[in-house]
């Protein structure tokens, strides 16, 4: 297990050169709950290797992009697929990953809209990545299971800015490293933590961490690195942020985007009809 003083490091500019873009996010409205939001934010297809129209290449990666969307009730969020493993030249290898908040059919609803805006983005290139609000569709000619991606990273930020900026590091830090550590103990199932704090009076920053559940805890933790030491060189002092890689993603706001889990409430003791009482 990894202990939060160990992840306090992530917190400084990267001297390792990364592919790395930084876009503005303007937050024209702050709701009180979370909502389902499949809009787009970015997407990356690399036009280094690409495949012609109508060509087996293509009927397997539509192929894949359905079973991606049949698939996206998963309850953990996250599947990944291959199509035409008899044929490596025309192996088409992918998958999505929602946030991990989402219920099934939001996930669905994402990896949905994904599926068809990532074929409009990309249309020709083997490779590609998108990015929604919820949740993120990759594929590639190459296996990526298992392998934590390093590039391409993408920060966008939050126009708006905070007061007592050193102060908000600090707590930005503290908080993100928390979420960062519940992602990174995640099992195969989930990889995904969040945590709030207090910064003010009235205000309240949200944190969350997530990594791919195929990827080993380092692994998760050396993607989730990555992105952490981008947020002081991209979002300082900015009320949100987030840092988007395909293997894991970042996020903070001071309003809640993402739904906060409630741990139910232990039943009363009951007695059975043989007159014991069951726990």
């Amino acid at each position: 297990m990894i202990h939060q003083k160990q992840m306090l490091h992530h917190f400084k500019i990267s001297t390792t050169a990364y592919v790395f873009f930084c876009f503005t996010l303007i937050i024209t409205t702050k709701t009180t709950q979370a909502a389902t939001d499949p809009s787009y934010i970015v997407y990356n297809c690399p036009n280094t290797t690409t495949f012609s129209p109508n060509t087996t290449y293509q009927r397997n990666l539509n192929k894949l992009l359905s079973l991606l969307s049949s698939n996206s009730t998963n309850k953990n969020g996250f599947y990944y697929t291959t199509v035409g493993e008899n044929n490596p030249e025309n192996t088409v290898y992918g998958a999505f990953l929602c946030r991990g908040d989402l219920t099934p059919k939001a996930c669905n609803d994402c990896v949905s809209v994904a599926s068809k805006q990532i074929l409009q983005n990309c249309p020709r290139e083997k490779e590609s990545v998108i990015w929604l609000a919820e949740c993120m569709i990759r594929y590639s000619n190459l296996s990526f299971f298992n392998v934590a991606a390093e590039v391409p990273v993408f920060a966008l930020t939050n126009t708006g800015s905070v007061m007592e900026q050193n102060r908000f590091m600090q707590l930005l830090a503290d908080t993100m490293n928390t979420a960062v550590v519940e992602a990174v103990k995640g099992g195969g199932d989930k990889k995904f933590g969040t945590k709030k704090a207090n910064f003010s009076s009235f205000q309240t920053l949200y944190t969350l961490a997530q990594c791919t559940p195929d990827l080993s805890n380092s692994g998760c933790e050396k993607c989730l690195t990555i992105a952490t030491n981008e947020l002081p060189s991209c979002c300082s002092g900015k009320q949100g942020g987030r840092a988007l890689i395909p293997s894991c993603n970042i996020r903070y706001e001071f309003y809640p985007f993402y739904h906060e889990m409630s741990v139910p409430a232990p039943e009363e003791p009951r007695p059975n009809p043989q007159g014991t009482v069951d726990f």
